[in-house]
């Protein structure tokens, strides 16, 4: 890896495409002027190679059920091995994995989630492989809660 380094508060969707990023410490630092805060430190490591040859979800739609609930959906595919959803709050730009919905003879379309009223969310879809092969992301879908 890269040891730890500091990174800015947003990390770009294509840095996070390439690298895993974990916080593993919170340092304390005096700004330039004086103030005292506490800093975030990352581990940064190079993301395994991993195969991109599944398809992408397509039909991604979420819908306010009830006034904290949204539900997500998607048209169902085959050929690997479950959904990761993800979630991006208040367009903060920073999508976030929710759920891995496993691919079954049940239903794998559809994701619940309890959330926060007054709140916007934004989802995406993508395929996954137990063997680290993924697809490219959905477009976004979005509702308020």
């Amino acid at each position: 890896g890269q040891g730890l380094v500091p990174l800015p508060e947003k990390i770009s969707e294509a840095y996070s495409a390439e690298h895993e990023v974990w916080v593993v410490s919170i340092n304390e630092r005096v700004d330039s002027e004086g103030e005292a805060g506490i800093m975030p430190m990352f581990e940064v490591e190079e993301k395994p190679e991993r195969k991109t040859d599944l398809a992408r979800p397509v039909g991604v739609k979420a819908m306010p059920l009830l006034p904290n609930q949204i539900r997500v959906t998607w048209t169902p595919e085959v050929g690997f091995s479950s959904y990761r959803i993800f979630r991006e709050i208040n367009y903060s730009g920073l999508f976030q994995e929710v759920a891995r919905i496993p691919v079954t003879s049940g239903n794998n379309s559809t994701y619940s989630d309890w959330v926060s009223v007054g709140t916007h969310y934004n989802y995406r879809v993508q395929a996954y492989n137990n063997d680290l092969s993924y697809s490219p992301m959905s477009e976004e879908a979005g509702a308020w809660g």
